[in-house]
């Protein structure tokens, strides 16, 4: 895949994924990686559990409770084409909405715990946001990759404001995943250019650069030792780093077609969203051995989640639906269809 494919009606559904926000918390060795560790989900850190779903056919966030099938609320103010969401700890939701044509060159719209009213819209520096992240001090960082000419970078916004803190666009070429690792270095996965590049906390200019085996990075995770997980929708593989380094680890591509959202559970155990063949597939062990396959109620799956409850989310593009499975994927627990229209993203929150 190269920078062509950027416009093509693929692509634009896995420009948010589930680890964006997930936080690592220790080493391993250097030889092979270490066992899983448990893992803190960052998007969980709220303590609510209701589940917001982006609907970019629908320009709407639906928001489901534990255990529901139908929306406690609906927010559709300022909503337009939402491509990615975030919650901040204190409970506001963040939603990145396309360019289009009434929507200029795009938004992240900002809205209060358990409000459906408009808090506030940042708009300078916003070029089509595809993802969103945010680092351990509260601000919000947005992956701008525009449908036609325009600046592809990085912008970021400090808590509770408008106006823009810093861009950071050396080596950012179409960003498609945002993700921190535990010492707050960030991580930017750049389609164009077959990269991903780290910014070191605060900075602008390039720390290092992986390029070794990877295809149109799609989604990024850490596990819990620290390693660095890349899901490469070109190439169908999801490659493993040692913390600081830019040599593969580990290889994994049995199972892995068109990769385009990455998980992992509480237990350590990665799951990978396929598009290609409408499945997600489940890694455990040291050396991360295919274990469980999931295809029911699959369906060209564009976003994956992991609950506290160790239960996996998938939207699912195909029939747009949201199905939510047991911890391990052992069976398909509920699916949720009412208000569901093209959902491309999910977060957890109040």
């Amino acid at each position: 895949m190269n920078g062509q494919h950027k416009r093509t009606s693929i692509c634009a559904p896995w420009r948010r994924t589930a680890c964006a926000l997930i936080t690592v918390l220790a080493g391993c060795n250097s030889s092979a990686l270490a066992p899983p560790a448990t893992i803190r989900v960052q998007q969980d850190a709220v303590t609510a559990s209701n589940l917001y779903v982006a609907n970019k056919g629908a320009n709407t966030v639906t928001i489901y409770k534990a255990g529901g099938i139908s929306p406690l609320r609906t927010i559709s103010q300022s909503v337009a084409y939402p491509q990615a969401l975030a919650i901040s700890t204190s409970g506001n939701l963040f939603v990145a909405n396309a360019e289009g044509d009434n929507n200029a060159y795009g938004s992240v719209t900002v809205y209060n715990p358990g409000k459906t009213s408009l808090n506030r819209v940042i708009s300078q520096g916003i070029t089509n946001p595809v993802a969103l992240a945010m680092d351990g001090s509260g601000n919000l960082y947005v992956a701008n990759c525009p449908y036609g000419s325009g600046p592809q970078n990085v912008t970021v916004y400090a808590p509770g404001k408008t106006s823009l803190l810093r861009t950071i666009s050396q080596g950012v070429s179409c960003p498609q995943a945002l993700a921190f690792d535990g010492s707050g270095n960030l991580y930017v996965a750049n389609n164009d250019v077959n990269t991903v590049t780290v910014y070191a906390a605060g900075k602008t200019s390039v720390l290092r650069k992986i390029s070794a085996g990877i295809g149109a990075p799609r989604a990024l995770c850490f596990d819990g030792s620290g390693y660095l997980f890349i899901a490469n929708f070109a190439i169908n593989t999801v490659t493993a780093y040692a913390p600081g380094k830019t040599s593969v680890s580990l290889t994994i591509s049995q199972g892995v077609n068109n990769p385009g959202a990455l998980a992992f559970d509480g237990a350590g155990n990665l799951y990978v969203a396929n598009s290609e063949s409408s499945t997600v597939t489940i890694y455990a062990g040291r050396f991360y051995a295919l274990v469980r396959t999931i295809s029911n109620g699959v369906s060209t799956p564009a976003a994956l989640l992991i609950s506290s409850s160790k239960n996996p989310v998938v939207a699912n593009l195909g029939d747009n639906t949201v199905t939510i499975y047991n911890p391990a994927g052992k069976g398909l627990r509920r699916t949720l269809s009412q208000g569901v229209v093209h959902p491309v993203s999910l977060a957890f929150g109040p």
